[in-house]
């Protein structure tokens, strides 16, 4: 999956994310992309 772009709608900015660490942010928008598959 490395190098792989995920595409979101801009809707998910209001997604409150704050106590996530960048790992966390990146593994979530990874399990987006498989569940949108």
């Amino acid at each position: 999956m490395s190098g792989e772009t995920v595409v979101y709608r801009n809707e998910m900015n209001l997604v409150p994310l704050r106590r996530f660490t960048s790992t966390e942010v990146d593994l979530f928008f990874t399990l987006c992309n498989k569940l949108k598959e």
